[in-house]
């Protein structure tokens, strides 16, 4: 079996998460089986999983599994009908967007001393959470409900509000897990019911250890086993039972891209560089950084170099037939490292030649000082109604279709996932030569334009040579879908044949 490990697959999923689904397809349409493993707790994982087009046959999450509550139908659980049997007062609390962007409808009622509020999922009506408290708001404990009706964990707080157990509960009320926690909020031990024994974990690392070599022993053994998070990967080294361990490395591994020798490491990759030798092998995305990996941590070091994505084979769409024109895409979290504020200052240049020029940038927000530097800039260089801002969607596809040309001015890459989508569907990119990815994409010239990293001033000309030439840009367009060709599934299939556990064929999918 294949796993491909990550915390969670959210409504709103990052770079990584997809390049996993991505990696999942590519296996499928080979007749390869493959699962994408999650091991965080979430009450809407299930949910989540669909969305992003997951099933139970290809995703599965580790509480899920302990609990025993894999392929379970969904309950009936409304909210109405539990505010129906209370005899306190109830107050309407209206309609809020939780943390998840997911819209939910609370209550509260106060019977006595005892007030509850409870909140509902405002798409199918169930209950999605409970609070228990005192008539003064001290928290007593909250439960916690999965999306298919039933209560899932309870969490009981101390007497000055600070967590002190977790219980989680199969499908039938059995409480499986029981994970206690110091003062610090600091794992104290986690207890729990297994095939009739109890096992105790003094920290997480140590269930997922457990849990990662209960899949791998199930599945015959000898699994390729992916962490694609840093918080799953100390748990990957730990494991007692042979399997295929590798480490992707999605992004630079360094905090200054522009010091590959820079002493402080990118966190997310800090354990693996510093014991590499506890895996099978590191997941580059180029043969760049492999060799910088290498030049640096030692030439020993088994590093396998596989794309992270995929690229398309759309039928081409003319530059002149596409409604956005003179419309700059930028498809990407808002967050320090992608620079959106470049972005903007280069539109604004080129709106001294284009005035009709639009940055369309998608993507959720990160990192809010991003967030405000950016809506700064947008003020400053007078671009109210040049600069469009859309949430994160799940058709970008319609987007890549309608657009004109794609600029990153992101200060570091892996492989950039949405640098393959646009220029699989004929999109010129404008991007800085940065570490990694954007030279092994772009064909400079041909398919786009690199550039020295912070050279607005360059981009700007250039695109708007670009927008003035329809001949240009059409012939850019054609070099964005040919150059697309390198990434294509058939080619990165065949770099998967170094690792990939493919000795228990499925059916192709269709």
């Amino acid at each position: 079996m294949n796993y491909f490990v990550t915390n969670t697959v959210g409504e709103q999923s990052s770079g990584i998460e997809h390049s996993e689904m991505k990696r999942l397809n590519l296996f499928l349409d080979h007749g390869v089986p493959a699962k994408v493993v999650t091991t965080n707790y979430y009450s809407r994982f299930h949910r989540n999983f669909a969305e992003n087009g997951l099933s139970d046959e290809t995703s599965l999450n580790m509480f899920d599994y302990f609990l025993g509550n894999l392929s379970v139908p969904i309950q009936e659980n409304p909210a109405k009908a539990w505010l129906a049997k209370q005899d306190g007062e109830i107050t309407d609390l209206g309609e809020e967007t939780d943390n998840d962007k997911i819209k939910i409808h609370g209550w509260k009622v106060v019977n006595g001393n005892q007030q509850m509020l409870i909140r509902e999922d405002v798409n199918d009506g169930q209950i999605s959470s409970i609070v228990y408290g005192t008539i003064d708001n001290r928290v007593i404990h909250s439960e916690i409900y999965d999306d298919r009706g039933f209560l899932s964990q309870d969490n009981i707080m101390t007497s000055d509000g600070k967590l002190k157990e977790q219980h989680f509960f199969s499908h039938t009320g059995e409480e499986i897990i029981n994970w206690r926690l110091k003062s610090s909020g600091v794992t104290q031990s986690i207890f729990l019911k297994y095939k009739d024994e109890q096992r105790i974990f003094m920290n997480n690392d140590g269930l997922k250890t457990f849990f990662l070599d209960e899949i791998n022993t199930i599945a015959g053994g000898d699994s390729l086993i992916i962490s694609d998070r840093y918080e799953n990967t100390p748990a990957l080294a730990k494991m007692t039972t042979p399997a295929r361990r590798y480490v992707y490395i999605h992004n630079v591994h360094v905090n200054d891209p522009s010091n590959l020798n820079d002493p402080d490491l990118n966190f997310n990759y800090q354990y693996v560089l510093t014991n590499p030798r506890k895996f099978s092998g590191i997941i580059a995305l180029t043969e760049h950084q492999k060799a910088d990996i290498q030049n640096r941590f030692g030439k020993d070091i088994n590093i396998v170099v596989i794309p992270g994505g995929t690229t398309t084979t759309p039928t081409p769409i003319s530059i002149a037939s596409r409604p956005r024109q003179h419309h700059l895409l930028a498809v990407a979290r808002i967050s320090p490292e992608k620079r959106l504020d470049l972005a903007v200052q280069v539109a604004a240049k080129v709106k001294e030649e284009i005035p009709d020029v639009i940055l369309d940038v998608y993507g959720f927000v990160t990192d809010q000082r991003s967030g405000i530097v950016l809506n700064n800039t947008v003020k400053q260089l007078d671009m109210i109604g040049s600069v469009h801002f859309f949430q994160y969607t799940h058709d970008i596809q319609k987007v890549y279709d309608e657009s004109v040309l794609a600029i990153s001015t992101s200060r570091s890459e892996g492989l950039p996932l949405t640098m393959l989508e646009a220029e699989s569907n004929g999109l010129p990119i404008m991007a800085f030569d940065i570490h990694y990815g954007p030279n092994e994409i772009i064909n400079n010239g041909e398919s786009g334009y690199l550039f020295k990293d912070g050279d607005v001033d360059s981009m700007a000309a250039e695109i708007i040579k670009i927008f003035k030439d329809p001949f240009l840009h059409q012939k850019l367009s054609n070099g964005a879908y040919e150059a697309a060709k390198k990434f294509s599934p058939e080619n990165v299939w065949k770099q998967w044949l170094q690792i990939a556990k493919i000795d228990e064929k499925e059916p192709a999918s269709k």
